[in-house]
């Protein structure tokens, strides 16, 4: 079954660094204990409306991506994870708290195959 899980959070401590954003994908891919297909890759955003660092990266079964807000108050992130396998929800608010999160909202959609 195919699904998307998605988190927002408005957060104390974002990344801003592009090698810190891989690094972080990296290490949320591999706690799936999924093989790393492709990536990560990762970029600063430098526009007026749509400033911080973005990543991705792909596992066997799944795609990760991070979208982080590091100039606005407080700072935000998005984090989407696209899967074919059992990933839940708990397996990755963990991950979250390095980053300090105020709120974490969290959603779920299964996907038509």
């Amino acid at each position: 079954m195919s699904k998307i899980l998605n988190y927002r959070a408005k957060i104390n401590n974002p990344i801003t660094d592009v090698a810190q954003i891989e690094s972080w994908l990296i290490s949320i891919a591999n706690s799936t204990g999924e093989n790393i297909f492709n990536g990560p890759f990762a970029n600063k955003v430098d526009d007026v409306d749509n400033n911080g660092a973005n990543g991705t990266i792909f596992t066997e079964l799944s795609s990760f991506y991070l979208y982080v807000w590091d100039q606005t108050s407080p700072a935000s992130l998005k984090l989407s994870i696209a899967t074919e396998s059992d990933l839940t929800e708990q397996q990755f608010l963990s991950s979250l708290q390095q980053f300090d999160p105020i709120e974490i909202v969290f959603d779920e959609r299964q996907l038509e195959q």
